[in-house]
């Protein structure tokens, strides 16, 4: 059973409140040594918000999507600032997973350059941007410096990835 149909709207309304422009969920009542206006959910290791309702830990940013629409999101629910914390409903959209992954605003562990989208190229002796669609890769470079990629990289994004937010 998927774990978000164990909770409607009606009823996470009835035991949260939830703030809009701040993204924070607090407690309507008292339970568990929990005060009334206290703020509600932790932090779990993947750097989520998270709640725990009726005996399951719930993403916030999902929660917010269903506090307020009424229903639970179509896709992933995108963070726009890629602040994995920031639950303001402004900064939250439902994409497809796809989209989701284009919007990546930090390089990954096994990026070299400290630059999102940028390699070096040893073949080409510069630093190279670059950005995958359709699963064909497009490039520009090679560059002397990484800033130089990384602004080609973007100016790229913005050409092919509709959810680009850089």
């Amino acid at each position: 059973m998927n774990k978000e149909q164990d909770i409607s709207a009606e009823m996470l309304r009835a035991l949260v409140s939830y703030e809009t422009a701040t993204g924070v969920f607090c407690w309507r009542s008292s339970a568990g040594g929990v005060m009334p206006g206290s703020v509600a959910g932790n932090l779990n290791s993947n750097g989520y918000m998270v709640l725990g309702l009726v005996g399951t830990k719930y993403r916030q940013h999902r929660l917010a999507w269903l506090y307020v629409h009424g229903v639970w999101p179509n896709g992933t629910i995108d963070h726009i600032d890629g602040n994995r914390k920031n639950n303001a409903l402004s900064n939250l959209r439902d994409v497809p997973q796809q989209l989701n992954n284009q919007n990546q605003v930090r390089p990954g562990r096994a990026n070299t350059s400290g630059y999102l989208g940028v390699y070096w190229s040893e073949r080409l002796k510069g630093y190279v941007g670059q950005v995958r669609v359709d699963g064909k890769k497009k490039r520009r470079g090679p560059y002397k410096t990484p800033e130089r990629a990384h602004q080609a990289y973007i100016e790229l994004k913005r050409i092919h990835h509709e959810g680009c937010t850089l």
